[in-house]
Parts: structure tokens; C-alpha cells; sequence
């Protein structure tokens, strides 16, 4: 083990024993230095750089083609105070750390919850203020409360004849009560206000036209938002006319979030819900718990915040493919040769912030420790990995030590005995004493073991420092006083007993390389001191910019407790892995994935009518209970429930699509499907006897028993077929993303058996069963495109290969696709493979981009849709009849000898779970039918 000289403040210890990974404050490895002296480590979402930067403006980075962009995640008032989260240690009431805030000054609190951890409080904060607020007793963390989310799209929809609701006349919400939740509701001062679509009829209120005259019920507005809530109480009212509407901002905190979701359901209140839906996520909810919005939605849904009353909720699953995320087992890459086979330089990175090694994104048996990330214009990364969240302090007992002391130049350090007996956990406190006008500025800790080992070392950073540790053996101790850099004062001590509580294991870091490997800057909370297992940053590129992205960790962690071991990002805006993604990528959390939540999949309105290919994929896997206890056998959810229709007609939100005959506005996301699957509710709960007649855990099943067969193998489709003893196999994984279009592994040919393979033809005009334009008719098929010169196209390009060369396989074009499809778009790919080269074992992967065959669409010539989705090349469902299309992109070809065969791609379409649309597309006509399943 490496000593660590008394007073001194290491950039990285390494620590053997198993005892220091339950420590409160171990410096297992300090932040980066900060600029201001003193500066607390306990900050989090990136709040330490914004403070960093307050003291020393030069430390940021604010010129270049990409830079960090802390400043544009902070909500801030119009005093330029930044909303943070204040959370408790328990050491005081969370009424005492309010009269705390209110000495220091300058402080407005928003909300405050002692239902979640300790206890926290959202309060809007001067820059200048942050630090002290973080030193104050009873603070456990300060973290930057991040601009939430609305999960708004890229299409539209028509969703009450899709949803069939129109097939359910005298079903239309009467005596049920909706309430929303998302950024605005009558706050933009446009031209088309709540009156105005009260005086149409898009909206309930005095003046309805129609007769539905109950005024919508504001528990609070946001100024500022788009009146995207207002949206989604249109698309309510629209399937559920006759429903009581209400509405509560969820702009301001996950506090105010959650807190609003009690009150929306509160029977004492003026809103008293049956059902409640958002359309919110926040950057920093857990990936592996639920989060503070998490338990309030399983408050609301299981009885626990009003005893007798369950509440359906239903949340956005989120706009983010899989092609925006990552998920993986840490693999761990020792410091030595790192680098190997990279272009990283390390040049000018803290060592200390990747002490603890680096992870391997490479899955084979190579190494690599840098992932190629495209961002354009602007992305904000948001990486968590498997460790307890908001971790409180452990439960303080009976005092056995309390007293004070000074250091000086001549006596630098104090040291002060006890007994203590194996396995007893104690914790220390040390403070400036400022009794005498002589305050020691900066203070750390250090405990010795009866034969005078280091067994841990606490410096934060700042004054107070606490520490805590489990004692390996029986005997007499040492704890000893020390002052950073020889800092000299008066100080008090105490020591109590302590009862262990889950703690943080891990401090992980994001180093942000360009594409020649030079070093840019890193995202480096200190986690261990502000006990959040995530980091987050804001990137802001000039057009489009291709980054390296490396993970390192900083400490080594003690086998005890179980060390963090899963590791996953989500990108937001733009950010998308070049290599090493996934199709399956889990994506969607937060809130959306509590167990009381419904999280609702968008499907498009047009044809083909696939799920939008921005709906964020799941499951989600959950590692710790609500205490923050890791689960013996992790909990996997199947998010997201359901899906729904987006893009439907709105008065103002947010723009018309030329995909309909009309020029309303379309609203279009999963923040549009989630209104249309809670308005489906309404009717469910009244078809059945009105309020509360209905449980949570029935309207999931009944509304996930109602769907669709749907696509239960998304982005994915297979051609399989046998030939004279030989088996060829064509599989295709795409998504509709650019990413699909462009990916040299879309599709792979395999071979086994005794045969070899001498050609192949694809035929895509088979695929896309249930495509063609909604406006001017069916016009089904693919067309490949093999422009060269085009961003929109993608030529024949060959990826890996298994037992051939490039020179054993030729491509080539037939049957040219008739106007308006522009030149070089074909339907049939033929592929001419040496004879006898293509045997059993041997395959290759290659890429070319397909898309939907139209007879007209905006603009009016020349124009394909991308349709680089894998489930388009084999059959469909058509919504709203719900009826299959069968057939599929055919394949051909002949084996050497001149066997033919023949095949067509297949979709696993069926009842059941998929990871990207739940259980498939609600059916309101089936569910208002369905007779309910038991409690």
C-alpha cells in the first residue's frame, strides 16, 4: 500500500482494502485542480466547471470547432441564477439548511421533497454563491438541475382514425379527468392563444362551441416554453372530448416535477387526475434506479401518496435511436500501451483522471479505447454507470469523540486516539474553527489502523471534510488532522459512530479527443465527492465534426462493495457513434421506465406505418432498489409499454407536413403518442364505470393486449433458403437513420452446407409492402440508389469478409425505377461470385442504400424516402385495419453447377414484446371492449 504523508493532498492513491470503497469523501482520486483554491468537490452535472469558470474565466473554452457547452444545459432565471438541486445529508433538517441559505443570501427556493434520499431542494443560485451553499452543514451534493427535454419528433400523424376511436361512438371521456405535464401551456404569446382554440373548439373552456365548456385547470404555467402542453391537451381532446382537462409545468426541476405529479392527483386539489401524462425527460434521471420524478410517478400509480386512489400514467419513451446510445460491460485497459493502435495523444490529460484505466470499445479480441462520435451543430452526452444514486451519508450514531485543536507550522498535524472493535463503522467531521478569529482555511483527514497503517484519507477539496470507514480489526486507532499545504488554524473534531449505507464505488471520466487525437477537454466531476455516478456535458461543433470519445476511470476501486461494471451513454440533439453501435441499443430511461410509468412508442401516420425511427428502444435494466441497495438479481423491465400515434393536427404546434392534404399543424414525437395513448385511458376508464374503476396494472394490460401484431424482431428481417445441401442466408439490421443508410454491415451474406454460391439477386421491389403515398396513392416497393455523388445515397459498399477477397464479388444494377425516381436507382441488386469460392463457413457483410418507391411527393420530381429500415424488406401491417401484407424483397441466384433458388425476406410479425414499440400500436376499439383482466 502507498503511504500518503499526513497533510498532504495526492492526485491519486491507490487503496487496496476493501474497507475504503465504503469511505465518505476518500480521495481515492481528486478532481481536477480547481483554479480557485478551495473550490468544492461535492458539485455535480458539470455545475464545478460553471463555478471553475465564475473564478477564472480563462479556464473555458468558449472558441474553436468544438468546444464544451456547460452554460446552454443550465436553467437560469432573469437574474442569471442557476437552478441546482441541494441535496441532504441528514445531518440537519431540511428547514435548517434553508435558514443556512437564507444567511448566505441571494437565494430563491422553488421546491423541496423529503421523499426522496435525505431530502432535496431545488433553488434557483448565484454562481458566487454555490460554493459556501456547498460547504454549509447538512449538504450532502449541489448538481445543476439540466434543461429538461421535450420529446418532440420529425413527423406527423392523424391519430383518432388510426387508434380507431372513431369506431367507439358514445365513448368520449365523460367524467374523467386528464392531467398533462410538460414545458408551457399558454405562455408563447402567439397568435393563436387558449382562447382562440377555446373559441374553435380545440379546447375545452367557457365559449366552446361545442358544448364542452369546464375550463382546462392550471396548477402552474412556465413562461418561456413552446405551449407544448397545450398541444397535447388538444390531442386529448380531441379523442376524449368530454374529459375534464388540467395542466402543471414540468419545466422547473425533477422537485417540481415530481411534486407536481402528487399534486395533479391530489383528491383535496382542484385538479383530482384519473389519468396523467408527460412528455419530459431531464439529462441526469438514473439509468439503473428510479430517480426522484421515478418514485413520484410510482407514488401516484400504487396508492402510496393517496391510499385508495392509482393513477395510469403514461410518459414519452423518447426521439433517440439506438444509433445515439451505448451500453456495455466495462472492459477494463491497464494505463500501459493504452494507446495502442489509436491516434490518441495523451499530451497535456491530467493523469489522474484516468488512473484507473480506460474502457475497451472494441468487443473482439482487439483493443480500442476511442469511439468515433458525428455531432452536427450541437449534442449533450449524458453517461451513468451501475452505482448507487444521490448517495446519502451513513446513519450517524452515538458521539465518542468531540474536541478542537490548532495547527501550526511547528505542529502541522493532530492526532487523536480510540478504541475500536472489528467491523464497527465510524465517521469523522472536521471543520475551521473561527471561535478565535483563526480558522484553519483547509483541512484533511487521514485514519490509522491500531499498527499504524493508512486505511483512509478524506480531502475533498474544501472545509468541512467527513470521513467514513469500516474498522478491519479490534484495537486502538488514530485519526489524524492535517492542513492542506501546511494550512495552519484552529479546528473541531468530532468522531460517531456510523452505520454503513450504500456508497459510490467508481469515479469514471469523459476525455474528449478531435479526430487527429489531439486533446480538446474532459467531463470530470469528482464523483466519489458529489456521489452521483454520471457525467454530462454539452458539446458545440461548426457543421458537422467527427470526435473521439474515451472513457477512463480514475480510481481503482475495492472488490468490496460490488464496483461498478455497466457503463451506458445516450446522446441528445446530435451525437451518433460511427462504430460500435448497436440496433438494440437500449435508450430509453428515466421516469418513462418507473414501474408505475407507461412509456408510449411513436408510430408514423403515413405509410408504411412502421414505428418512427427516432423512438428510443428499451428494455431498461434496473441494478438497485429504491434504497439504493444493489439488487441480487438485476430487474429488467419491458419499456416501452406501447405505442401510440404522433403527428396529429394541432391549431399552432408546431408546423404542417406535406404529407397531408391540409394545413394545420402537425405535432409529431413520442411527446404527441404519449397524449394519444392517456386519452385512450380516459375512454378505457369510462367504458368500464368511470374513475378508479380501472387499475394501473389493468389499462397496461388491457391497452398492451388491444395492439396490433406488430414487427416483433425490429430492424431486423432474414432471407433464408436450400439448395441442393447448401443453405444461403441474406440478413439485413438497419435502422431508417442515416446511420442505416450508410453502414457497410447493413446486410450479410452467409453460406453453409456443401455447396458454394455462384450468384445472388435481391429484388427490392417486393419489400415495403404497405408503402406508397398517403395523398396520391399505393405505390409499393424499393429502389436502390447507387449515386456516388449524392449525400443521400450510398453506392454498393463491401464491409467484412470471411473467407473471400473483394475481388471474388461483383455488384451490379437492373431494372431502372421508372419516373420520378431520379437515375441510378434500380430495383435489383445482382451480385456475381467467383465459382467455387463462396463455400460453407464463408460470408461478407456489404452496404447500399434502399429507399421507399413513390409516385409523387414533395418535391414534386425525382424524390425517394429513405427507407434503409431492415423490417421494410419483409411484410407489413396495415393501421388501422391491422391486417398483414404479406411478401417481402425477394432473393435469387444460382449455386456453381447452376442450381437455382428462391426466397423472400421474412419479419417476425406476431403478438408480443418488441425492444421498440412495447406491445405493439393500441387499439382503442379493442380496449374499450376488453373485459378487464383480475386486480
Amino acid at each position: 500500500m502507498k503511504h500518503v504523508p499526513l497533510g498532504s493532498r495526492p492526485r491519486f492513491v491507490k487503496i487496496s482494502s476493501t474497507l475504503l470503497a465504503l469511505s465518505l469523501g476518500v480521495s481515492l482520486l481528486a478532481a481536477p485542480t480547481p483554479a480557485k483554491p478551495g473550490l468544492p468537490q461535492n458539485l455535480g452535472n458539470g455545475l464545478y466547471n460553471l463555478v471553475q469558470g465564475f473564478y477564472n474565466p480563462s479556464s473555458l473554452k468558449t472558441t474553436g470547432a468544438i468546444v464544451p457547452d456547460d452554460r446552454a444545459l443550465a436553467i437560469t432565471d432573469n437574474r442569471g441564477r442557476i437552478l441546482v438541486n441541494i441535496f441532504m445529508d441528514g445531518r440537519v433538517s431540511i428547514a435548517q439548511v434553508k435558514e443556512s441559505m437564507q444567511v448566505l443570501g441571494n437565494m430563491t427556493v422553488t421546491a423541496e421533497s423529503d421523499r426522496y434520499r435525505a431530502g432535496v431542494i431545488e433553488a434557483f443560485v448565484p454562481l458566487n454563491k454555490i460554493a459556501d451553499l456547498a460547504r454549509t452543514k447538512g449538504v450532502n451534493s449541489v448538481v445543476m438541475v439540466p434543461k429538461p427535454v421535450n420529446d418532440v419528433g420529425a413527423t406527423t400523424s392523424q391519430g383518432v382514425v388510426q387508434h380507431r376511436v372513431d369506431q367507439i361512438p358514445g365513448i368520449d371521456g365523460a367524467g374523467i379527468t386528464v392531467a398533462a405535464l410538460s414545458d408551457s401551456y399558454n405562455t408563447t404569446g402567439g397568435p393563436i392563444s387558449a382562447a382562440t382554440d377555446i373559441g374553435t373548439g380545440d379546447l375545452p373552456g367557457v365559449g366552446n362551441p361545442l358544448g364542452n365548456t369546464q375550463p382546462v385547470v392550471v396548477l402552474q404555467d412556465f413562461v418561456g416554453g413552446a405551449d407544448e402542453g397545450r398541444a397535447m391537451l388538444q390531442i386529448v381532446h380531441d379523442l376524449a372530448p368530454k374529459a375534464k382537462l388540467c395542466f402543471a409545468t414540468a419545466n422547473l426541476g425533477e422537485v417540481t416535477f415530481g411534486n407536481f405529479i402528487r399534486a395533479l392527483a391530489d383528491p383535496a386539489q382542484a385538479c383530482n387526475a384519473d389519468v396523467i401524462v408527460d412528455d419530459i425527460i431531464y439529462f441526469d434521471e438514473p439509468f439503473f434506479s428510479d430517480g426522484i420524478v421515478a418514485q413520484a410517478v410510482d407514488d401516484v400509480a400504487n396508492g402510496v401518496s393517496f391510499p385508495g386512489k392509482k393513477v395510469p400514467y403514461f410518459s414519452s419513451a423518447g426521439n433517440r435511436p439506438p444509433t445515439m446510445a451505448y451500453f456495455s460491460d466495462f472492459r477494463l485497459v491497464p494505463v500501459a500501451g493504452a494507446t495502442a493502435g489509436t491516434n490518441i495523444n495523451l499530451a497535456g490529460v491530467d493523469p489522474a483522471l484516468y488512473a484507473g484505466g480506460f474502457h475497451d470499445f472494441d468487443p473482439g479480441a482487439g483493443v480500442d479505447i476511442a469511439q468515433n462520435i458525428s455531432i452536427t451543430t450541437s449534442g449533450t452526452i449524458t453517461f451513468q454507470w451501475d452505482d448507487p444514486f444521490d448517495a446519502t451519508p451513513p446513519v450517524l450514531g452515538a458521539t465518542f469523540l468531540s474536541t478542537n485543536g490548532t495547527l501550526t507550522t511547528t505542529a502541522p498535524t493532530a492526532s487523536f486516539t480510540f478504541s475500536g472493535t472489528a467491523g464497527q463503522g465510524v465517521s469523522f467531521f472536521t471543520d475551521t474553527d473561527t471561535t478565535n478569529g483563526n480558522g484553519n482555511p483547509d483541512l484533511t483527514l487521514t485514519l490509522l489502523d491500531p499498527s499504524g497503517r493508512q486505511i483512509a484519507f478524506a480531502d475533498n477539496g474544501t472545509n468541512p471534510e467527513t470521513l467514513f470507514s469500516l474498522l478491519p480489526t479490534t484495537g486502538t486507532y488514530t485519526i489524524v488532522v492535517g492542513g492542506f499545504l501546511g494550512a495552519t488554524g484552529d479546528f473541531v473534531l468530532t468522531g460517531q459512530e456510523a452505520t454503513a449505507t450504500p456508497r459510490i464505488t467508481s469515479d469514471f471520466n469523459l476525455l474528449f479527443f478531435d479526430a487527429a487525437g489531439n486533446f480538446m477537454f474532459a467531463q470530470a466531476d469528482n464523483n466519489l465527492a458529489n456521489n452521483r455516478p454520471i457525467e454530462l456535458r454539452g458539446v458545440r461543433v461548426t457543421g458537422t465534426r467527427t470526435i473521439q470519445l474515451v472513457i477512463a476511470r480514475a480510481n481503482t476501486p475495492a472488490p468490496v462493495p460490488t464496483p461498478a461494471s455497466k457503463i451506458r451513454y445516450v446522446w441528445f440533439t446530435s451525437g451518433s457513434p460511427q462504430e460500435y453501435f448497436s440496433y438494440s441499443t437500449p435508450v430509453t430511461f428515466g421516469h418513462n421506465s418507473a414501474n408505475g410509468a407507461n412509456g408510449v412508442a411513436a408510430y408514423s401516420p403515413f405509410r408504411p406505418f412502421i414505428p418512427e425511427d427516432f423512438t428510443s428502444t428499451g428494455p431498461v435494466t434496473m441494478y438497485f432498489d429504491a434504497n439504493n441497495n444493489r439488487l441480487a438479481t438485476p430487474e429488467v423491465r419491458l419499456k416501452p409499454d406501447v405505442a401510440a400515434m404522433d403527428g396529429a393536427n394541432t391549431t399552432f404546434f408546431t408546423a404542417d407536413t406535406s404529407r397531408d392534404t391540409d394545413t394545420f399543424p402537425n405535432f409529431f414525437g413520442t411527446s404527441a403518442a404519449a397524449p394519444h395513448a392517456a386519452a385512450i385511458a380516459a375512454l378505457v376508464l369510462q367504458a368500464n364505470g368511470g374513475t378508479g374503476s380501472v387499475t394501473p396494472t389493468q389499462m397496461r394490460t388491457v391497452l398492451q393486449r388491444s395492439a396490433f401484431p406488430h414487427d416483433l424482431d425490429p430492424y431486423f428481417a432474414r432471407a433464408s433458403v436450400s439448395a441442393a445441401g447448401t443453405k444461403i442466408t441474406l440478413s439485413a439490421s438497419a435502422d431508417n437513420s442515416t446511420t442505416g443508410q450508410n453502414d457497410v454491415n447493413a446486410l450479410r451474406v452467409s453460406v453453409t452446407g456443401s455447396g458454394s454460391l455462384q450468384s445472388l439477386s435481391l429484388g427490392a421491389q417486393g419489400g415495403n409492402t404497405t408503402g406508397g403515398n398517403v395523398i396520391t396513392g399505393s405505390t409499393p416497393g424499393l429502389v436502390f440508389d447507387v449515386r456516388t455523388t449524392s449525400a443521400a445515397a450510398f453506392p454498393f459498399t463491401l464491409g467484412p469478409l470471411t473467407g473471400l477477397t473483394a475481388s471474388n464479388i461483383t455488384a451490379s444494377f437492373a431494372n431502372q425505377a421508372p419516373a420520378p425516381s431520379v437515375t441510378n436507382q434500380f430495383f435489383v441488386l445482382n451480385l456475381s461470385i467467383t465459382p467455387g469460392a463462396f463455400t460453407g463457413g464463408k460470408s461478407f457483410n456489404f452496404g447500399i442504400d434502399r429507399d421507399e418507391q413513390r409516385s409523387a411527393f414533395s418535391p414534386p420530381t425525382g424524390t425517394t424516402t429513405n427507407g434503409g429500415s431492415a423490417d421494410l424488406l419483409g411484410a407489413g401491417v396495415l393501421i388501422p385495419e391491422g391486417t398483414i401484407v404479406p411478401g417481402g424483397a425477394t432473393v435469387t441466384g444460382t449455386l456453381t453447377g447452376g442450381t437455382p433458388f428462391s426466397g423472400v425476406f421474412v419479419n417476425r410479425i406476431g403478438a408480443g414484446y418488441s425492444l421498440l414499440d412495447g406491445f405493439g400500436f393500441i387499439n382503442a376499439q379493442a380496449a374499450v371492449n376488453a373485459p378487464l383482466p383480475p386486480p
